[in-house]
């Protein structure tokens, strides 16, 4: 019975690892919360991802609710979503229209800026007699003087530089270049 139902998260997720490159958290997030899904489809009498139908899918909707964090409810309904999506795509999905967010979206935070006491204390850390932090205090106010992100940062290389344009090219999430 669960077989079918099992059998086919794997093979979504060798699809998001082979051909999408999901990062090992990306995959592991979304086994637990497909599991999770199909343990309570199953106890739904659901055999086939086919068959799931608006009722199954309240019933659901209600597991994930309260006292669950509106940021994991949100995150499981759109590891099903993408799942269910995938298998339309495949031909093997459900009839029934897929499920909306059901107002699990998560408000995005404005980041909060560094107190100019706070960035002038990151700024004379390091050591300026040694390269180490020469380098390091050239880092940190790229970082902040462009608005990267540390990981934009540590994959710089020098191909990045352009010295007509006096401009660093930086390929960010998502492979956004700016």
């Amino acid at each position: 019975m669960t077989e079918t139902l099992t059998g086919e998260i794997e093979e979504f997720l060798d699809y998001l690892r082979m051909h999408r490159y999901a990062s090992v958290h990306t995959i592991a997030a979304y086994r637990n919360d497909l599991i999770h899904a199909r343990i309570l489809f199953s106890a739904l009498n659901l055999e086939n991802w086919r068959d799931l139908n608006p009722d199954q899918m309240d019933r659901y909707l209600v597991s994930i609710g309260p006292p669950l964090a509106q940021s994991t409810a949100q995150r499981r309904m759109s590891s099903l979503r993408t799942f269910l999506k995938h298998l339309k795509r495949q031909g093997t999905g459900p009839a029934m229209e897929l499920p909306r967010s059901a107002g699990f979206r998560k408000k995005k935070a404005i980041p909060k800026a560094l107190s100019i006491e706070l960035l002038s204390k990151l700024l004379d850390a390091p050591d300026l007699a040694e390269v180490s932090g020469i380098r390091d205090r050239a880092m940190m106010e790229m970082i902040y003087g462009a608005g990267l992100r540390i990981s934009e940062a540590a994959e710089l290389t020098l191909n990045a530089l352009d010295h007509e344009q006096m401009a660093i090219r930086v390929t960010g999430k998502r492979d956004k270049t700016r």
